[in-house]
């Protein structure tokens, strides 16, 4: 007799919270090195030309964008966070296992940002993609990035497949309906 591990949803459910609490810590211990190794240098380069952690302070959104409107921000993100946390344990409950783990992603990398807004007025961001000019960002960055990619891949897929599965019963319903007329003339 095979092996098999029966998994009950609300026990992944808190590995997904789990998750996102060592995503948080370790987000915010990255955060803490950076601080009291990369402030006040000015790089430290990993791959020369390439990558380099930076110190940056970013009083804004993404890509620098609300540039010092930090109270705005963190009322929005806490606002939508605490949206995303009630779906992924929603989606858990649903046994809807990819979509809760792409927002635990999203959601861990959040509450690490929005720690940082709330107790800083700023994010720490220190990773430094200089071969493109990119802007400097951080763990928790990775993790928003990661899970929201994933999350339109997801839903991309999933459009994809229900146009398969309706193209497939159009034609199989077409075929039948052909077969009853052939029937119905014999």
């Amino acid at each position: 007799m095979p092996f098999r591990l029966e998994v009950k949803h609300g026990m992944v459910t808190t590995l997904a919270v789990g998750m996102i609490v060592l995503l948080v810590a370790a987000d915010q211990l990255i955060k803490v090195w950076a601080v009291n190794s990369l402030a006040g240098i000015d790089a430290i380069p990993l791959i020369p030309g390439v990558l380099q952690f930076s110190y940056v302070e970013n009083y804004g959104g993404a890509f620098g964008i609300f540039q010092g409107k930090a109270a705005i921000l963190a009322a929005v993100t806490g606002f939508f966070l605490a949206v995303l946390l009630g779906a992924v344990i929603w989606f858990g409950r649903q046994k809807k296992y990819f979509l809760m783990w792409t927002l635990a992603m999203v959601v861990g990398g959040g509450i690490g940002n929005l720690i940082d807004r709330v107790m800083r007025g700023f994010v720490v961001d220190y990773i430094d993609f200089c071969l493109i000019n990119y802007p400097v960002f951080n763990f928790a960055d990775c993790f928003v990035v990661i899970g929201t990619i994933s999350l339109m891949l997801f839903v991309f897929l999933s459009e994809r497949k229900e146009e398969r599965k309706k193209k497939a019963e159009t034609s199989s319903g077409e075929q039948a309906g052909e077969q009853e007329n052939s029937s119905s003339e014999s």
